[in-house]
């Protein structure tokens, strides 16, 4: 859900003098980037790009925001907490599996933009929780490296022969 995205940055550009900057945008990137222009939001639009280059990104952001409404895993929000990028994101799919509500970043309600405002104000206005998320953020992920997860895959493989034998 882009929109939520834009229609957070559109509650608090003004007050914070935030920026945003989305990558992508699917099926209704125009329609977006029109609503953007039109109204003047200070938010970048890059297109779809190689996954390298969206990693580099990580980099500019102090918050990530990953409103997506149906999710399996949600790659992406370990990719940012692995950049030192605290992240609020819906409470959907497998990311309660990593985020660590008010540790690593913040859960929302699902379908509920206006939770998701409250909360990336939160982060906004308490920069000694955002610095402290920010700080953490890399340790809480390293366990989905992929050398951890070949390994545990590895271990698990071998369990499983051995109860064969």
């Amino acid at each position: 859900r882009p929109v939520y995205f834009i229609k957070c940055v559109e509650s608090l550009y003004k007050k914070y003098k935030i920026r945003g900057i989305m990558i992508g945008g699917g099926k209704n990137a125009h329609k977006m980037k029109n609503y953007i222009e039109k109204n003047h939001l200070p938010i970048t639009v890059k297109d779809t790009m190689p996954h390298q280059e969206v990693i580099k990104n990580y980099f500019q952001f102090d918050i990530l925001i990953f409103p997506s409404a149906v999710e399996t895993f949600g790659l992406v929000g370990i990719e940012a907490l692995y950049s030192h990028v605290p992240v609020v994101a819906s409470a959907v799919g497998g990311k309660p599996d990593y985020m660590q509500d008010n540790i690593n970043g913040l859960l929302f309600e699902n379908d509920n933009v206006n939770d998701l405002i409250k909360k990336t104000e939160m982060l906004i206005l308490d920069k000694d929780k955002l610095n402290a998320m920010s700080s953490i953020a890399r340790k809480s992920v390293e366990s989905y490296s992929n050398e951890q997860v070949a390994k545990e895959i590895f271990d698990m493989y071998k369990r499983v022969l051995e109860s064969k034998a």
